[in-house]
């Protein structure tokens, strides 16, 4: 059975790949959990008409402008004091100025997008 829904949203585990303040040279891998709503069709294809006609320095624009779009919510996402970060306006807006989390948002989000079958063939499976 296919259910229609007017809005489809879904959550995904986001691994933010940075380094580590304490010692450059090494790496860290958080997580949290985002929601998402998926593109409709037109939004998809406006999408990739911009991104083909993108330079490097809009691309990465064009990345946040489309999250601030699909993101509607996240959680474990916590403060330095270890204190819960609420999804608002502000934080998304932090989030958004953190290369690390865009790369690894935009990246989670855009291969959710793709049909199993389409990421099965760019990965060589």
């Amino acid at each position: 059975m296919f259910t229609l829904r007017e809005e489809l949203k879904y959550e995904l585990r986001i691994t933010v790949d940075m380094p580590d303040p304490e010692k450059a040279s090494r790496r860290l891998k958080e997580s949290f959990y985002a929601t998402f709503r998926a593109l409709s069709i037109s939004e998809a294809e406006e999408l990739r008409r911009k991104a083909r006609s993108s330079t490097e320095d809009e691309l990465a624009g064009l990345a946040r402008e489309t999250l601030r779009e699909a993101i509607l919510g996240w959680r474990d996402i916590k403060d330095a004091d270890g204190k819960e970060v609420p999804f608002n306006d502000e934080n998304l807006t932090l989030i958004l100025d953190n290369q690390f989390a865009v790369t690894a948002l935009f990246d989670a989000y855009v291969g959710s997008l793709q049909p199993e079958s389409r990421r099965n063939r760019r990965l060589g499976n």
